[in-house]
């Protein structure tokens, strides 16, 4: 679903943005730690490891990857019995067919290997356990190659202290956690291996989170997951952490709705904060140096961020429900409060999108000229001394920076520069260019807001509580068009307009015949000014002037849809 507010520059950008804007991400973070690192000559070439000595923390990730898929694979077939019903529906039809193969034009020896693949995806998928043939399995000599088991050890606690650090000042990375997860189960039982000090590190993921929804409506609980696999990590850790985990289930749908609705609205200041900096950024007439662009680039990428938590949070209150939803007016106002925020902040994207982006391009090329210009005394000083392999390898990182800056070129980049590790620098730059690829998602989640979709009575007790501004008006609108916009993705037609018909009928109820109620009745005052008219009666400066406002502008626009504050309604 596409942007309601920022059609042509999220369509047209959205591309370039991702190319160019993304070394700004990690300039400000980053740039700071590199300018350390200026003493390239003193690493000699013991300072290169040896191929037994590389951590290769990626290719450990890869493999918590492929292990959380098998997790996600076997969590989806044991809570949708459904998908094994029609399959065992599947595999007895295919197994009668090898009795009479003739009837459907094929041989017993075509059909055989059909009912072979249907026994094994039966037996290695379809059984729910994929996840635990992986460690049931042998691996040869690595089964009893105790330096491979203590590197996959050290790997998991430095993947898990990544995580655990990034999730200090941002939402925990739900899909690490599984991936860590993932792989700490493997390890414990493959190499039947009974580490406590382990198994209390990951078992302190609790404390970040303790749930969250795995695939839809499926709620998947770590701690749950890792006493059911490893029962032993339960006489490892605190006996108090292990009876919350075991009725978090039941406490869960309404401590952490309340608790992450909270967090959600503690973000609303530092959004109007933020919307503040950057209209004062926009106004500013004087020019920009180099310096002053990082800035505004990484206020830029804030602004994103505190959309993107926001979302989030609001996101997992929202799935919390698995039925019809009862909450309070005051509830309601919250939610569409954290929305509104979120649109106020794309709304800026949008209007001020020209300065971004010429600010962007300066933080870009700034950022990709320290980064030359650091690899470039690296490699000077690697050919001074001869080492032809260190300065081959910054060579070719040269070249890729000086491409165009797209993912295919920030490969071979983060390669090169794992080729030479003097003193963990490249490390730490190849980790900027790890969190790059992330920022597209960043961009397409807190522009894409289709929360209000899910209850149509959260809607109307927003309409009348909402507060007699325009700007919040506007940035509900805004939202409501986004579940317009999402509902359009379904095939049929009636439910697209029924929708519309309903958000339209709702604001008029909800807003329209309330608001011309309070204009007639400021009019029966105003005819009736000889008589002693009670001061409550009277309209407060601030309904006035929102009553000025909505006669300068008297349009509400809902997706292709105009309402007239008069009531009429035309496409």
């Amino acid at each position: 679903m596409q942007s309601v507010i920022w059609p042509s520059f999220y369509q047209c950008y959205s591309t370039y943005l991702a190319s160019w804007l993304e070394p700004a991400w990690c300039s400000a973070t980053y740039f700071s730690k590199y300018e350390d690192f200026t003493d390239w000559g003193e690493c000699g070439s013991g300072d290169l490891p040896a191929a037994s000595e590389r951590k290769l923390f990626r290719a450990w990730f890869g493999l918590g990857e492929l292990l959380a898929i098998l997790l996600q694979t076997d969590k989806i077939i044991e809570c949708r019995p459904a998908i094994r019903n029609d399959w065992n529906s599947y595999s007895r039809a295919m197994g009668t067919a090898q009795h009479n193969p003739a009837q459907f034009g094929v041989t017993v020896e075509e059909i055989r290997p059909l009912i072979t693949t249907i026994a094994t995806v039966d037996a290695q998928v379809m059984a729910g356990n994929g996840l635990r043939n992986c460690y049931e399995q042998s691996y040869g000599e690595l089964d009893d190659d105790k330096k491979f088991a203590a590197r996959m050890r050290a790997a998991i606690i430095e993947i898990y202290n990544q995580w655990e650090r990034a999730a200090v000042s941002d939402m925990p990375d739900k899909y690490r956690l599984m991936v860590i997860v993932s792989l700490f189960v493997f390890f414990q039982l493959h190499f039947a291996i009974s580490d406590n000090k382990l198994g209390r590190i990951i078992w302190k993921s609790h404390k970040k989170i303790m749930a969250f929804h795995m695939i839809g409506d499926i709620l998947w609980i770590p701690c749950e997951f890792l006493m059911r696999e490893v029962p032993a990590i339960v006489n490892a850790v605190d006996k108090k952490s292990v009876q919350l985990v075991r009725h978090v289930r039941e406490t869960l749908m309404v401590e952490q709705s309340d608790g992450m609705l909270e967090e959600a609205v503690s973000y609303v200041p530092s959004a109007e904060e933020w919307q503040s900096k950057m209209r004062a950024e926009v106004r500013r007439q004087e020019p920009r140096d180099a310096a002053a662009s990082l800035a505004v680039a990484e206020l830029m990428l804030k602004g994103a961020r505190i959309a993107d938590v926001m979302c989030s949070l609001l996101r997992i209150v929202l799935n919390s429900y698995t039925g019809p939803i009862r909450m309070s007016k005051a509830k309601a106002y919250k939610m569409f409060t954290v929305i509104e925020n979120i649109k106020a902040i794309s709304h800026t994207f949008a209007e001020s999108r020209r300065v971004l982006l010429e600010c962007c391009q300066m933080a870009c090329l700034q950022w990709r000229c320290h980064s030359l210009a650091l690899i470039d005394r690296a490699r000077l000083s690697a050919r001074e001394s001869g080492d032809l392999h260190r300065a081959a390898a910054f060579h070719i990182a040269i070249q890729c920076l000086l491409g165009s800056g797209s993912a295919g070129n920030r490969a071979p980049t983060s390669n090169s520069l794992l080729c030479v590790d003097p003193r963990g620098c490249t490390e730490l730059m190849v980790d900027g260019f790890g969190h790059l690829s992330e920022l597209g998602l960043t961009w397409a989640k807190f522009t894409h807001n289709f929360a209000t979709f899910f209850s149509e009575s959260r809607c109307r007790l927003a309409v009348c509580g909402v507060a007699l501004e325009i700007a919040q008006y506007k940035h509900f609108t805004m939202a409501v068009s986004d579940c317009i916009r999402y509902v359009k993705k379904s095939k049929i037609n009636i439910q697209v307009d029924r929708f519309r018909a309903e958000m339209v009928e709702l604001i008029k109820k909800g807003f329209l015949f309330p608001l011309c109620a309070a204009i007639e009745n400021d009019l029966r005052i105003l005819s009736h000014q000889h008589l002693v008219i009670d001061e409550r009666d009277k309209p407060s400066e601030e309904q006035l002037e929102f009553y000025k406002e909505i006669l300068i502008d008297p349009e509400i626009r809902l997706l292709g849809v105009v309402i007239n504050i008069s009531g009429s309604c035309c496409v």
